[in-house]
């Protein structure tokens, strides 16, 4: 239904719906991401097929790869993250461009999850080797994921190695000389062992007033139950609002935009659109934040925040700006190789 949505209409109309779901997307419209996938696809597939408009393949070809990784990277489904989805995502995006180290970071971290050393062998190496190479800079890793890469690339490595002598020593009416029942090596138990440790301590960034620490995914969890804090949780499953036990999920952008505000707002220096114009265009010079896009995100933010009975008097505003009230402690819980949109 979606690509007969778009069929019948011209490049033209298509460039121009392009922005009118750029903004949707940007005000969290239901369905506007879908939509839009289904847009470049028509509107790629008429530019390959007409020479007067061959010209706009290559950027809107990166328009669209920039949406599959974006979209891979917080898929979500009624707020949750779709594991099988964001796969899916990340691997048409590698259709279109197979020089992308972000997508085979991501996919290598789905296939250590699920404990496919293989696929996550394959494709940590993969982004590593791209990654110093010449890339496009929204694809790049940020130096935690390279370091990262390089701690998952040894642990799969290792632990295909494990299991291929396992199999081995299982294998019953060898017909051959039996190998001798080798011990495993203490170089593996003390190189795996010492990398799932520290991947297993550092699994988590909190920030606060007091700066910033890293702690284990239970830590995290444990964390959200913190009285009188108001906790923006980025959660392997979800996002949410936490303020004295109460919950609330919220969008990506709405997490972004809360996370900003809490570190970066002050009364001297409050957010405007300006500063936070990535998380609604997502780099797309052609299209404008408007002041009330800006605006409707807020009032979106603050409608949420009551839910959890947060006093949203503590968001002042000032000057086409907003920031949290000093006396408010916070929370921000992320996982450590999270990356953002709106960077530090």
């Amino acid at each position: 239904m979606l690509f007969r949505e778009f069929e019948n209409h011209s490049i033209e109309d298509l460039l121009d719906i392009e922005q009118v779901l750029l903004e949707k997307r940007a005000e969290d419209e239901p369905g506007a991401n879908n939509r839009l996938h289904h847009l470049y696809k028509i509107l790629l597939k008429k530019i390959r097929r007409n020479k007067e408009y061959r010209h706009l393949e290559p950027y809107i070809t990166k328009r669209f790869i920039k949406h599959l990784i974006w979209f891979g990277t917080y898929m979500k489904s009624s707020v949750e993250k779709s594991e099988k989805e964001a796969e899916r995502y990340f691997h048409l995006a590698l259709k279109e461009e197979p020089h992308i180290p972000i997508a085979h970071y991501r996919l290598g971290f789905l296939a250590y999850k699920r404990k496919d050393y293989v696929q996550a062998l394959q494709h940590f190496e993969k982004a590593i080797q791209l990654n110093e190479g010449e890339v496009e800079p929204d694809y790049q890793l940020n130096e935690i994921q390279h370091y990262y890469a390089h701690l998952y690339l040894t642990n799969s490595a290792l632990f295909i190695a494990k299991n291929a002598q396992d199999s081995i020593m299982n294998i019953k009416n060898k017909p051959f000389h039996q190998l001798p029942n080798y011990e495993i090596s203490p170089f593996y138990e003390i190189i795996a062992s010492n990398n799932e440790e520290y991947l297993t301590q550092n699994a988590y960034t909190v920030v606060s007033k007091e700066g910033k620490r890293y702690c284990t995914k239970e830590e995290a969890e444990n964390l959200q139950d913190t009285a009188g804090m108001l906790i923006c949780y980025f959660g392997d499953r979800e996002i949410a609002a936490i303020f004295n036990g109460e919950y609330v999920k919220l969008t990506n952008q709405q997490a972004e935009l809360l996370r900003y505000l809490l570190i970066y707002g002050t009364e001297k220096h409050p957010i405007t659109k300006f500063d936070v114009a990535d998380i609604f265009t997502r780099k797309n010079p052609n299209f404008e934040l408007k002041n009330n896009t800006f605006t409707k995100a807020i009032q979106r933010l603050k409608e949420k925040l009551e839910n959890i009975h947060f006093p949203i008097g503590m968001i002042q505003n000032k000057q086409a700006g907003y920031y949290f009230a000093d006396e408010i402690d916070y929370l921000i819980i992320h996982r450590t190789d999270e990356d953002f949109f709106l960077k530090e």
